[in-house]
Order: C-alpha cells, then sequence, then structure tokens
C-alpha cells in the first residue's frame, strides 16, 4: 500500500499561489498509484501517458519533483486515471450469501478483488460491484467468496475507469477540475485520455474544454469551473491571503494481491483572512457502505452550491472563503458532489443516471438541538469503556446523503455512504492531530453546539501549522 503525503510550502514566487498546492496535490496523486495520461505546461502537450514526460514533473519519484514556476503565468492541464471498479453483470441469483468485503476469485481467469455488492432482481437480473485487486476477471465463470463460500456466474464485464482533469487559467486563482467514472470499453470517447491526443486539445485547451471530438463528456461531472468550454474557471480555494503551508495526502491507488485500491486524495489550504484560521479542503474520498450496485464509491469535497435543485452537472462555482460548520453541517449549501448513480440506465422505473450534490448527515440531541457528535456541557463526548484515565475522544465516520425530489420525485433520495477518511470528534482545533498523527482536524470545533471534523490519513509524524 503506497501513501504519499507533503507539508507543502506553498510557491513564493507569485503571492497567494493556491495553484502550486493544487500542483502539489498531483505529485502526491501520481506518488499513490493514480496513472499519468497526459499534461500540458503552456507551450507544449504531452499525449504520450509515459510518467517521465509530465510536464508538471517527470521524477521517477513525483514527491522530489518542484514546482514549475512557469506555470504559474500560463493556461495548463493535468490528466491522470484512478482506480476502477469492476460490474460483473448476472442473470441468476447468488448461491450462498456473500459477505460484503470479503475476497473473491474467479475460476479459470484466477482474477481477485474485494466484493464491495451484490444486487439482484428475479425479473431484471443484477450486478456484483468487485474492487479489482488481481487479473482480469472474465464474463463467462464462476466467482466464488473466499470466506462465505457463496457463488455466482458472470454473464458480462464493465470496468468503470475513473479519470481526472486539473486544468488553470494565467493565473494562480483559477482552475477547473473535471472527473469522470465511465465504461472503459463502451463510453471509451468520453474519456478524458481518450481526448487527450486529439488536435482541438493543445498546450492551453485541456481535454473537455471545447473543439471537435473534445466536448465536454455528457457522463462527467465538473468538480470545479465549467466544463466545454476554456472561459470558465473558478478559484481554486479562496482570494483570501494564503499562509505558507498546504497540507497534502493521497492514499493508496494501486491494487495488488489482498489489497484493493482507495484513491482518496486531498488539499487543505488556511487563510489568514478567515476567523480561526479554518481551513480549506478540496478533494477526493473513497466511501464505504455505499449502495451494494453503486459504481462509483467516491465523493468530492469541494463546496460550490446552495440548494440540490440548483446542482449543474456541467458548471460548478469555485470557494471564495472557507466552510465554516454551518455550511459543513447544518444550512443548505452542500459541499459534496458525486454520482447519485452511474451505469443504471434512465427507463422507467429506474433511478436516473446522474450526478448531484451529497449532504452530511447530522444527528441532533431532541432537548437542546445540539448535534449528537457534541458535548452539550463544557465537556468532551469520550468513551466510557475503556481502562485509560482519561478516555479517549469518541470518533464518529461522516455519512452523507441526496435529499432531491426536484426531477424524479422521490427516486433521487438516497443514503450514499460514509466517508472513509473524514470522521467527528467533540473537539479539536485546526492543525491539531489525533491517533499518532494520523488524522489532521480542519474543521475546527468552536462552541459547544459544533464538532470538529478530522480527515486523514496523515503522516504518523508532522505537527502540521499555518
Amino acid at each position: 500500500m503506497t501513501n504519499a503525503t507533503l507539508f507543502y510550502q506553498l510557491d513564493t514566487g507569485t503571492a497567494n499561489n493556491f495553484f502550486s498546492g493544487i500542483w502539489a496535490l498531483t505529485r502526491c496523486m501520481k506518488a499513490a498509484g493514480w496513472v499519468y495520461k497526459g499534461s500540458s505546461n503552456g507551450t507544449s502537450k504531452d499525449a504520450t501517458g509515459t510518467a517521465s514526460n509530465d510536464k508538471w514533473g517527470g521524477n521517477a519519484s513525483p514527491l522530489l519533483d518542484s514546482y514549475p514556476t512557469a506555470l504559474s503565468s500560463v493556461a495548463a492541464w493535468w490528466c491522470a486515471s484512478g482506480p476502477n471498479v469492476i460490474k460483473i453483470s448476472i442473470t441468476s441469483a447468488a448461491t450462498g450469501t456473500f459477505t460484503r468485503g470479503e475476497s473473491v476469485t474467479q475460476t479459470s481467469s484466477g482474477a481477485t478483488g474485494e466484493l464491495v455488492g451484490y444486487v439482484f432482481d428475479a425479473t431484471n437480473g443484477g450486478w456484483v460491484i468487485i474492487m479489482p485487486r488481481t487479473g482480469t476477471f472474465d464474463s463467462t465463470h464462476v466467482i466464488t467468496g473466499n470466506s462465505s463460500g457463496a457463488t455466482v456466474t458472470s454473464t458480462g464485464v464493465k470496468t468503470y475507469t475513473q479519470e481526472v482533469v486539473f486544468c488553470k487559467d494565467t493565473s494562480v486563482l483559477n482552475g477547473n477540475i473535471y472527473w469522470i467514472m465511465a465504461d472503459a470499453s463502451a463510453e471509451s470517447s468520453a474519456l478524458f485520455s481518450t481526448r487527450v491526443s486529439v488536435s482541438a486539445v493543445t498546450a492551453t485547451v485541456a481535454p473537455g474544454q471545447g473543439g471537435t471530438s473534445n466536448t465536454f463528456p455528457t457522463q462527467a461531472i465538473c468538480i470545479l469551473g465549467e466544463g466545454g468550454v476554456t472561459s470558465g474557471p473558478s478559484t481554486w480555494a479562496s482570494t483570501g491571503t494564503a499562509t505558507a503551508h498546504c497540507l497534502v495526502s493521497a492514499v493508496n491507488a494501486t491494487p495488488g494481491s489482498g489489497v484493493s485500491a482507495d484513491g482518496t486524495a486531498w488539499v487543505m489550504f488556511s487563510d489568514t483572512s478567515e476567523v480561526n484560521l479554518q481551513s480549506i479542503v478540496l478533494g477526493i474520498f473513497r466511501l464505504d457502505d455505499t449502495e451494494q450496485g453503486d459504481v462509483a464509491p467516491f465523493e468530492w469535497l469541494c463546496p460550490t452550491g446552495s440548494s440540490f435543485a440548483s446542482y449543474n452537472r456541467t458548471t460548478n462555482a469555485g470557494l471564495g472563503t472557507t466552510v465554516p460548520w454551518g455550511s459543513f453541517g447544518i444550512s443548505s449549501t452542500y459541499v459534496f458532489q458525486g454520482y447519485i448513480a452511474r451505469g443504471v440506465g434512465s427507463g422507467a422505473g429506474t433511478v436516473p443516471d446522474v450526478a448531484n450534490y451529497h449532504k452530511v448527515i447530522v444527528l441532533h440531541d431532541s432537548v437542546t438541538g445540539s448535534p449528537y457528535h457534541v458535548s452539550n456541557t463544557t465537556s468532551q463526548v469520550r468513551v466510557q469503556n475503556h481502562p485509560a484515565t482519561t478516555k479517549p475522544l469518541t470518533e464518529e465516520t461522516i455519512s452523507l446523503y441526496n435529499d432531491s425530489q426536484t426531477t424524479t420525485s422521490a427516486l433521487q433520495q438516497q443514503l450514499k455512504g460514509r466517508i472513509r477518511w473524514m470522521r467527528w470528534c467533540s473537539i479539536g482545533n485546526v492543525f491539531e492531530t489525533t491517533d499518532n498523527a494520523t488524522w489532521v482536524c480542519w474543521l475546527a470545533q468552536v462552541t459547544n453546539t459544533n464538532p470538529a471534523v478530522f480527515i486523514g490519513p496523515w503522516d504518523g509524524a508532522t505537527q502540521p501549522s499555518s
């Protein structure tokens, strides 16, 4: 398992160079196993997909790359591929009961993976969701749960490929993030890596920014900015004053024997113009406990909208300020976005194959109205059944849901899943670490009516500061 973290000092050659933090994020992603697909430096583009040709830095160890200062004043882009998800179609119900999360092996092919989910309907058939580990699953042979002994026969295989594009304008404040999970076979033309080689993609025009064979894919999500045009970049983080450092982390994106890819990757900025040094976090997070048939168990954190009804797949404004607790947990400002459903279709009785915002689930005390994860007095919420004199803080992973009923009535209501590397605690200050520096606080607990939010994994050693 390969993780990468950076306590990165932002480039000082240009004031408030938030983009240099985005650049550092791409270095960590690449080091953690995201596969390089193409890039540009404002003068020329590389479409070879060869990591050493990366215009943003080609060292064998991406963490040794130095920030290319010339990128500060030019339009440029970078494209990479992350963890894949396998969808195995089935026409007959499984024999036995699979255990979610167990290892599975296919006969003949010998392919292995982690069973993420299983769904079946006697009338419409179903599918199995697998995070691949080794080998290549085929469309005919039996798949067996290594611990449960349950079996199911494959009748088809779809590999959902995940790709991201970061592109910037000529400033260090503005840019776009495009993301897609697409069937690598049937939807190959929608992949950003396919567009890297077309003539419309240039040193200054990124994949998905318009031109012949370079429209914004109908399956893609514009996480930040605007798709299909070069004139719609939004703020990466803030128009305020950046502190000296940012924190960057990326979790293993390469599967192997007994190991599934994760793909979580984030950058955390702080801004001296904001109270309490509240931080700005931008990134993609792996989810657990998603719907069993979900082929996209990932979610982007990027505070952009104000209501489910205002969601726009191709246009999302940038973040001009930090996110206080009110916006994160209890208001109509939605800070997460991803697919409600992907690869399901849009036939009668089905959930539309669409994206939207997801909102944080917050449980509240029925008497005081305070969030369940915080204290209603001056003490903290702690684990009581523990031998330590000072009990450890209670920790709880953060869950997401969608409550949009504006397009298809209740069909878009959804419990999306739990964020693997994000959790609540009743106390915490920005940059504070827990569990031997493996988690770091990005949203501070300000009063006893709101909790702190921690993200991970961190490097296990560094105590960050602004």
